[in-house]
């Protein structure tokens, strides 16, 4: 049931179509498709209307029963009974509510509007309908079918493309650049160019993040000395949680430093810290220990 005044977009599609520049049976094609397509998008809107329809008939039903419910719920907290009219008026009122939610939850999906026609391009004559490669290849997947099959024969046809293209010798003008490293130079030493491709890949990317407005990443030092001297101040009597406060850096990066990582790779120590925590970390004296008392 579509508004009053309002069209379906498929309508306002339909009359911007034209047969402008294709030849006679591309044109002749072209008209039959959007008859077709006119006639599916009809009958598209008629199960709309059913379909709304359908749909505020369930949502009526289903808020005055909620609505009924709750005053039930509310003559009921009175306490009184009415010789059971009450206990009565709501098991019937919950019984109502469940009925209309359940037909409220098989409400059918929103019908799905017909797909467009694809226009002929001009001076070539319209194709009849596509044959689609069965499952079991690599088309299938490429239309995003996820069938096991499907995707076994995805990954062999990468498999076969990756051997293909290592096989194939990169041209000598190519090394020396990131598209070098994208056809498989990875190695900096075998690399012929004076700059590897590795390098340059680096190099592009790095200009790509700030040209993107990507701030460039803080220098970063080894973390082993940060972290012996973390464990030095622990065990001079400093509190985690002190060492933190004191030296403005996160307790879940002290953790992680002293600790290892979380996750996918647990345990995993990290090998670099960024310059400025580890200076105000590594700034921290040891405190003047306690002489014992006997």
């Amino acid at each position: 049931m579509l508004e009053a005044g309002k069209r379906h977009p498929g309508y306002s599609w339909l009359d911007e179509q034209h047969v402008d520049g294709l030849d006679e049976v591309s044109a002749a094609q072209w008209m039959e498709q959007l008859e077709e397509y006119r006639a599916a998008l009809d009958e598209h809107v008629r199960q709309l209307d059913a379909w709304k329809r359908d749909r505020l008939i369930r949502m009526r039903a289903l808020s005055a029963a909620q609505r009924q419910l709750a005053q039930a719920r509310v003559a009921e907290s009175t306490g009184l009974t009415l010789g059971g009219a009450i206990p009565a008026a709501v098991a019937a009122a919950a019984a109502a509510y469940e009925q209309a939610a359940a037909e409220a939850a098989q409400l059918s999906d929103k019908p799905a509007a017909p797909r467009k026609p694809r226009r002929p391009k001009k001076g070539t004559a319209a194709t009849g309908s596509r044959v689609l490669q069965p499952h079991g290849t690599n088309a299938c997947r490429a239309r995003g079918c996820d069938r096991p099959e499907c995707i076994e024969a995805g990954r062999a046809y990468y498999r076969e493309w990756l051997a293909n293209r290592r096989r194939q010798k990169i041209p000598a003008e190519i090394h020396g650049s990131a598209y070098g490293y994208q056809l498989g130079c990875h190695d900096r030493d075998a690399c012929p160019a004076e700059i590897s491709c590795a390098d340059a890949s680096l190099a592009e990317e790095r200009r790509r993040r700030r040209a993107a407005g990507i701030p460039e990443q803080a220098p970063r030092v080894p973390a082993d000395p940060v972290r012996e001297h973390v464990r030095a101040l622990m065990a001079a009597g400093m509190a985690l949680y002190t060492i933190a406060t004191t030296a403005e850096v996160s307790m879940s990066g002290l953790k992680t430093l002293l600790y290892g990582r979380s996750g996918a790779r647990k345990g995993e120590y990290p090998t670099t810290i960024e310059q400025r925590k580890a200076e105000r970390v590594l700034a921290l004296p040891l405190p003047h220990t306690r002489a014992k008392t006997a």
